[in-house]
């Protein structure tokens, strides 16, 4: 309800503010007897630990796509901007890539809505599962996912988006209509100092549509 009535982002900052230690010290500066105060306080620690998991619950809302429970575009947007900072203070490479399923709409024509977000769903699920822990995988919009591969430059980017995108191919996916095989094109782009998130996302980008011209069901490199 509350989501409803004002931003998300001045929500969180509204519920951040009340589970900090100087809004409490504020709120339980009463004069109150032994018994009545020790109740107080109390009261205030049971609201404070209620709000703090609102404030974990809502964070996590924010940041995950209600479909497939995966990190969304907003933590996407976050987290590169942590990446870009974090290579440039320590000299540090990374590679993004990009990850489409292929004929995807004809799936959903074929076969329905509810078949697509199962694939959706598995394809996600996949993708998270093969990354390290350092590593990131959004879903960005559609069918396509974007992965930060942390400290892999783009020949090694390459080979494990290539050996990811082969294991999809090869593993049918359970669905409502039956087990269908699906495959995955990609575009790879590595962080440079000189370039910024737009370009480094346009490589990648442009990467995936050369694989996408190139017959689908493979990785390109920009």
């Amino acid at each position: 309800m509350l989501l409803t009535m004002q931003p998300i982002t001045e929500f969180l900052a509204t519920l951040t503010e009340r589970t900090s230690t100087k809004y409490y010290k504020h709120k339980s500066y009463v004069d109150l007897g032994g018994e009545q105060s020790k109740q107080r306080i109390r009261e205030l620690e049971a609201e404070n630990i209620e709000l703090r998991k609102q404030l974990a619950s809502h964070r996590l809302q924010a940041y995950r796509d209600p479909l497939t429970g995966i990190a969304n575009r907003r933590a996407y947007d976050e987290k590169l901007s942590e990446e870009i900072s974090r290579c440039m203070r320590n000299q540090k490479v990374f590679s993004l890539v990009i990850w489409d399923i292929d004929l995807f709409k004809q799936i959903n024509d074929d076969f329905g809505h509810q078949t697509g977000d199962q694939v959706l769903r598995a394809v996600a699920k996949k993708l998270n599962s093969r990354m390290r822990k350092s590593d990131f995988t959004a879903r960005i919009g559609g069918e396509e996912f974007i992965s930060l591969f942390i400290d892999c430059d783009q020949q090694q980017a390459f080979a494990r988006a290539d050996s990811l995108r082969e294991e999809i191919a090869q593993q049918p996916i359970q669905t409502n209509a039956g087990d269908k095989l699906i495959t995955i094109s990609c575009g790879v782009s590595q962080f440079s100092p000189n370039i910024n998130a737009e370009t480094l996302f346009s490589q990648a980008d442009r990467a995936l549509y050369q694989a996408k011209h190139n017959g689908r069901n493979r990785v390109c490199r920009a």
